[in-house]
């Protein structure tokens, strides 16, 4: 029973997702990228912290942490590691049946400015949800740390599936890197930032990879 709150918030946010096979290049749209943006990103993270608030006994969200200096130090430890583990998982070698999925980054300035907030929000959804929110429930439903970590890290993993091997194994080790830094800093907002800045230099890279 304790996990079955958590599968069903998992299967409402992130299932959807899961499934998404591309049948070519993924190409950045503004009007997706606007419409995720509004439609999932922020009713999820709404529903997310409401449920945090619930938890907390005041039957209302909790209070939104402010960010501040003390967030600095790990988003740069969580954004250096991300970055490590990434370039490591890219150099996996795949087969046609576990291939990556293509992605093309932004090519002009609204998609470039549009990029911004969905990879913020993007990162505040995922790390509230499995690390704050998760991390949290399952402590307090008695589950050791490496049992969290665990469940956590499987259930990220599972979200990447569709990015093929190299994807599903980037997950497994940023997930479990992730998870060990807010359970020793409990700063959502460094993992965020991080996890937003990642995914931003991803585009980057990809940008810099497109023929002139």
């Amino acid at each position: 029973m304790a996990l079955l709150e958590p599968l069903i918030l998992f299967g409402v946010l992130f299932l959807p997702g899961i499934g998404f096979v591309s049948p070519g290049p993924l190409v950045f749209s503004v009007n997706r990228e606007l419409s995720r943006i509004l439609v999932h990103n922020i009713p999820s993270l709404a529903l997310i912290w409401y449920i945090l608030g619930i938890h907390g006994g005041r039957g209302s969200p909790l209070p939104w942490p402010k960010p501040g200096r003390k967030d600095l130090k790990p988003a740069l430890i969580a954004c250096s590691g991300l970055l490590i583990i990434g370039f490591c998982a890219s150099l996996v070698p795949f087969t046609d049946l576990f291939s990556p999925l293509s992605i093309e980054p932004p090519r002009n300035f609204l998609q470039w400015v549009v990029m911004v907030p969905s990879v913020l929000t993007t990162g505040y959804v995922e790390e509230s949800y499995f690390r704050l929110y998760l991390l949290t429930r399952l402590e307090e439903a008695g589950f050791g740390p490496r049992r969290g970590v665990f469940f956590s890290v499987l259930l990220f993993s599972l979200c990447h599936i569709y990015e093929g091997l190299p994807g599903v194994l980037n997950a497994v080790l940023a997930g479990t890197f992730l998870s060990g830094l807010f359970l020793k800093y409990r700063s959502i907002h460094g993992l965020a930032w991080a996890h937003g800045a990642y995914n931003a230099a991803v585009y980057l890279i990809l940008a810099r990879s497109l023929p002139s």
